[in-house]
Formats: structure tokens, sequence, C-alpha cells
């Protein structure tokens, strides 16, 4: 008998796994999600079974030297799987770097499942009850809101470091009930019955991890939720619907105080604005670029201190009376970024529309469940992972997991799609990637 492993390491190694011999004295305590201590590269290292096989082409292999008292179980196997083939990486390069083995092997399935997304007033407004632990995505949102909760809840700790040194006593300590960390501890929490999760500012971009493509924390934290269970609770301006099954959520009403500008272009638009305040010049940040303009002087950072004034041109939040969630919460994101640093905003739009109106319309609803409904079908979604790539020429290899391809001006488009179930075959698709290794895929977040 041989086994294929991936090796724990900070390296995906082409997705490739290795084989080794199963000595005769360890065929009874192996099976897949074992893990086995290997000869790798003049090493002793820690190795995953992800594969058990009575035939090799290899000759020679090296045997198993240990085995480990502890396998992953079918629930534990499968969230790595998940979290792996939804971010292009394999259950190797995550074991090594950010989920902790000691925990997720306690982790068990709980009673409790739940999802709910609250907007931020409605948090404040929150009633907090059991044993609760807040997410944030950086060390300034723990410090901020410590002092936003100090007058409704005791605080036992929050994260003022970014070091691991700093957690390991509470979260082992019973007497911490209520805890703000970084959302890179995720995956050193237990989740049991009797404490919220909730995931603070959901949408920022920050719960991102670049380092291991992009591994969005959050998008983590709801197929922990799908597969374990837990009360998870996500405070953002709107609900990521790509990782949500229904549509329940209170946008918060705030004056925007826009001043919109209506014509059939962008050069009218700012004729309109010269005309209405002749001598002032704007300190704009804008994603589009203008021309020259004495009332305008733009850059290229919203953060920027001098800029005063932002301007959004023909903002989208649906086509055909489906939603784009992901578009709308970047127009909320920019909206509230305004309000909090007391920017001017101005729209420049080519058709009479009222943003505000817009939000607190009923419409919106219909708009939100027919993406949901069309997601649900068709995916992108929290089970159904999509990647993209486009080549000059076509494969030379066919392959059943790639649909395609669709011709283009620039070559050819093919598509990858991964349904996360029970049955997904999580060694065809890292093979899958291993092939197109050289090839870059992107990964489909829009319908």
């Amino acid at each position: 008998m041989f086994a294929d492993v991936e090796v724990i390491s900070n390296n995906t190694y082409g997705y490739n796994q290795f084989t080794y011999s199963i000595p005769h004295k360890f065929k009874t305590k192996l099976s897949i999600g074992s893990f086995v201590k290997v000869e790798f590269r003049n090493k002793i290292i820690d190795a995953l079974v992800v594969n058990l096989k009575s035939k090799t082409e290899i000759k020679n292999p090296k045997n198993i030297l240990k085995v480990s008292n502890f396998t992953l179980d079918n629930e534990q196997d499968l969230y790595c799987k998940y979290i792996a083939l939804s971010n292009r990486l394999n259950c190797g390069i995550l074991l090594h770097n950010i989920i902790d083995l000691d925990n997720l092997r306690k982790q068990n399935i709980l009673k409790t499942k739940s999802v709910s997304n609250i907007n931020f007033q409605e948090f404040n407004n929150f009633k907090f009850v059991n044993d609760n632990v807040f997410f944030v995505s950086s060390i300034k949102q723990a410090n901020e809101l410590s002092k936003n909760l100090k007058n409704k809840l005791k605080i036992d700790f929050y994260q003022k470091f970014g070091g691991k040194d700093e957690l390991i006593n509470v979260l082992n300590n019973k007497k911490y009930r209520n805890i703000i960390i970084l959302s890179n501890n995720f995956e050193k929490v237990i989740l049991n019955d009797h404490t919220n999760y909730f995931f603070y500012d959901s949408n920022s971009p920050a719960y991102k991890l670049p380092k291991l493509n992009n591994l969005n924390i959050v998008e983590s934290s709801y197929l922990k939720n799908h597969i374990f269970g837990g009360k998870f609770i996500y405070i953002n301006e709107f609900p990521n619907l790509e990782f949500n099954d229904f549509y329940k959520f209170n946008i918060e009403e705030i004056n925007y105080g826009i001043e919109y500008y209506f014509s059939n272009n962008l050069k009218d638009n700012l004729e309109l604005l010269n005309h209405k305040y002749p001598n002032k010049v704007f300190k704009v940040y804008s994603k589009e670029t203008f021309a020259e303009n004495k009332n305008i002087s733009q850059h290229d950072d919203i953060n920027n201190k001098e800029v005063n004034t932002v301007i959004i041109s023909n903002p989208t939040i649906s086509s055909k009376g489906l939603l784009n969630s992901y578009k709308l919460i970047s127009l909320l994101r920019t909206l509230n970024f305004c309000i909090k640093n007391n920017l001017k905003i101005i729209i420049f739009n080519n058709k009479k529309l009222n943003i505000e109106s817009s939000l607190n319309s009923s419409s919106l609803t219909k708009w939100a469940n027919k993406e949901l409904e069309t997601r649900l079908k068709y995916g992108p979604n929290k089970l159904l992972k999509v990647f993209q790539f486009e080549l000059q020429q076509k494969l030379e290899d066919s392959n059943e997991l790639v649909l395609g391809p669709i011709k283009t001006e620039s070559g050819f488009k093919y598509e990858v799609q991964i349904k996360l179930s029970k049955d997904v075959n999580y060694i065809k698709f890292i093979n899958l990637f291993k092939s197109l290794n050289k090839i870059e895929l992107t990964r489909v977040r829009y319908i």
C-alpha cells in the first residue's frame, strides 16, 4: 500500500502530492486525513495523507516513518479541502500558515447554527448575552471597538499587538467572556454553543490575506459555519450575497447630502459644476480622470488629507432587475467614508437617479432576492466557486473539469466550477491546479 501526502509547508510545491510506502505495521492505522512523519528533501517533516492506493509508478518510494495518533474526521478534513479549493491552495500550506491543527482537531459539530447580518446602528443597539468574540481586521479597529463597547459590555481583552503570544493565555482562559481579536486569529478559536461570534465591518478588504491568494477570513467563516455551526453575526453596510443563502437586512438610513448633476456626458456635468461654483476649487478624488479644469484639483488617493470632495460618475447597483451587491457595497463604503471624514459628495449621472431613494425602496429587496436566486442557481456562491482564465491559443489537452472555450477578441476564455460538497473530488481539482499552475486563474465574484 502507498500513501499520497501533502507536506505541511509554506509552499504548495506546484500542487504536487508525494508518494510514500506504508510499512506493514502502519497499514491499519492510516486513512485519508491522517498525519505522518516523512523524510522530505533530507528533513523529517509532517505531512497530511490525502490519498491511499495499492499501486504506484514510483520506483522505491521512501517509507512513512511515523503515524500520528490523530486523524482529521470527515468534517475537519472537508473544511480544510473547502478552504483550499476555494482559494486555489492545498491543505498542506493552509495547515502551515492559517489553520491551527490543535484547535481543528478539537472542533466538533455544534447544536446551534445561525448566520445574520446587521448594520452598524443595529450593532450599536445590540443587547449582548452569553459570551462574545469580536473579530476585527486591524489593531486600530480593535482599539476603536473596545472604546465603542465599554459602556455596554465588559471587555475582558482586546488585541493591542499583532503577535501570537498575547493570545495564548486569553483563548485558554474561561474567565474571559468578551474578547476582541484580529481576524487572522479566527482559526485559533474553537467554536462553541454558548458564544456569539461577531465579524465587525465584515466587508473590509483587510479581512483578505494577500500571501494566501487573498484568502478571505469572512468567506472561511461562512464555510466553517456551514460545516460545524455556531452563531455568527456580520456587521456591515450590506451583506455579501456571494456568501449568503437568504436576504434579510435593514440598510441604515443616512442623509449623505449628495449633490447631483444630470447631463448626457462627463464634460457637460463638469460645466454644470463650474457654472454653479465659478470661483471654487474642489480637491477631488474620483475614479474618473478629468481633463484639466480650473475648478478641480484631482488626487488619486481618497485618504489624501487634502481631498475635500469625492465625485462619483454614473453609479450603478443593478441591471435588468438584478442587484450587483459588490458594486452596492463599494458605493456604500465610499459614501460612509465621506460622511465619516466630512467630505463633500458629488454624483454625475446621465439619468435622474436618487441614490438615497433607491437604497430605501422596495425594489432593492426584489433586486437582492433576484441576485441570490441567480447566484444559487449558477454561482458563484458559498458552495460553488468559479475561476476563469484566458489563453491566446486553445488548450492542447481537454479536461472534463474545464468548461469552454468561448472565443473572445483576444483569445479563448475557459471556466472552472468547483462545487463544494461531501463528494468533492479534491485530488482531481488539485491535479487540475497543477496542470494550470503557469496560467493565471482569476476568481469570479460577479454574476
